[in-house]
């Protein structure tokens, strides 16, 4: 569930996250469950009308199976002229500048699972991924990581501009 009341702020050392959140464990504690019941729970899609769109990168994530994960919530969601453009792109920070523009005013909670620090999902790759929130103030972010984030990616987690508060009740 999805609330704007004090009482469900999601709070870190640095601050309180609003509209990206992190959510770290060890493998097997539900991180997986905890995204799944917030996909198919009726309030955070009603809180989210334009979409609850689902990535899984997994351990052995690359450019393409991010792009292929992007593509995939783009031909979901009904932008199919966007998704050869994606696919395309030899960057993720390109993919990402092609589909802003679709997303720019949405009501979208994305969902992404499974991240883990490998080449591809270098430390850029999460502001790089966090674009696709910038022109739609309303959306937000999850991100399921199953091991110890790196420093500079933790940071990076708890700086982030947020502006609801997360609640998950499974």
């Amino acid at each position: 569930m999805l609330s704007s009341d004090s009482s469900s702020t999601v709070t870190a050392a640095a601050g309180v996250l609003k509209s990206a959140y992190g959510i770290v464990g060890m493998a097997g504690v539900g991180k997986t469950v905890a995204l799944r019941a917030l996909a198919y729970d009726e309030d955070v899609q009603t809180r989210f009308p334009d979409g609850v769109l689902y990535m899984t990168l997994g351990q052995g994530a690359t450019l393409e199976t991010v792009l292929r994960e992007l593509s995939n919530i783009l031909a979901v969601t009904g932008a199919a002229t966007i998704v050869a453009t994606v696919k395309g792109s030899t960057t993720l920070r390109e993919a990402v500048d092609a589909a802003v523009p679709w997303f720019q005013g949405r009501v979208c909670l994305f969902l992404v699972d499974d991240l883990w620090p490998t080449e591809t999902c270098r430390t850029g790759f999460l502001s790089d991924l966090r674009q696709l929130l910038r022109d739609s103030p309303a959306s937000r972010m999850a991100i399921a990581h199953a091991v110890q984030l790196s420093q500079n990616v933790l940071v990076l987690l708890l700086s982030f501009r947020l502006e609801t508060r997360l609640a998950v009740r499974l």
